[in-house]
C-alpha cells in the first residue's frame, strides 16, 4: 500500500487514499472475480448435469417401482393359483388314493391271471404229446369204425340179396347200430 507521504506528493489526502486501490490489487480482484464467475459457471453446468442425471435416475426408479408393482401383482396371482392348486389337491387326494388302490388291486389281479395262464400253458405243453397220441388213436378208431361200417353195410346188402330174414326188425336194429 502506498505511504502517506507518497499520497501527499500526488495531492491526495488520507481519506481519498482509502478509496484508491493499487493496480495489483485490482488485477488480483479481477482474477478472483474471473475465477468466481468460472466457478459459478462450472457449478451451474455441474448442477444441470446432476439434475439431468437425477431426472434420468428418477425415471429409472419410477420404472423399477412400476416393475415391482407388476411383480407383486404376479406374485399375488401366483399365490392365489398355488392356493387353488392346493385346494384341488386336498379335494382330489382321497379319490387319487382310491384310484391308486384300485390300480394296485388290478395289477395284482393281472399278475395272478398271468401266473395262471403261464401254468395252463405249461400244462398244455406237457399234455401236447398225449393229445397228439390220443388224436392219432382217435383217427385210427375212426378208420376202424368206417371199415366196420363198410363191412356191416355189405353184410346188410347180402342179407337183402338173400332175403333170408323174414323179420325186418333185426335188419332195422342192425341199421340203427351202424348209423349211430
Amino acid at each position: 500500500m502506498a505511504t502517506l507521504i507518497e499520497l501527499e506528493q500526488h495531492g491526495l489526502s488520507e481519506e481519498s487514499c482509502a478509496l484508491v486501490v493499487s493496480a495489483d490489487q485490482i488485477v488480483a480482484l479481477e482474477d478472483r472475480i474471473q475465477r468466481t464467475v468460472e466457478l459459478v459457471n462450472n457449478l451451474d453446468r455441474a448442477l444441470t448435469a446432476a439434475e439431468e442425471r437425477a431426472a434420468h435416475h428418477e425415471g429409472r426408479v419410477a420404472n423399477a417401482e412400476e416393475r415391482a408393482v407388476q411383480s407383486e401383482a404376479r406374485a399375488a396371482q401366483a399365490e392365489e393359483w398355488a392356493a387353488n392348486a392346493e385346494a384341488h389337491v386336498r379335494e382330489y387326494a382321497p379319490r387319487v388314493e382310491q384310484m391308486q388302490s384300485e390300480l394296485n388291486a388290478l395289477r395284482s389281479e393281472r399278475d395272478n391271471v398271468r401266473q395262471r395262464v403261464e401254468y395252463m400253458l405249461t400244462e398244455m405243453h406237457a399234455y401236447a404229446p398225449m393229445v397228439e397220441q390220443m388224436q392219432s388213436e382217435l383217427n385210427a378208431l375212426r378208420g376202424e369204425r368206417n371199415s366196420v361200417r363198410g363191412r356191416v353195410e355189405r353184410m346188410l346188402a347180402q342179407l337183402d340179396a338173400l332175403e333170408l330174414l323174414g323179420d325186418r326188425s333185426l335188419k332195422n336194429r342192425v341199421a340203427e347200430l351202424v348209423t349211430t
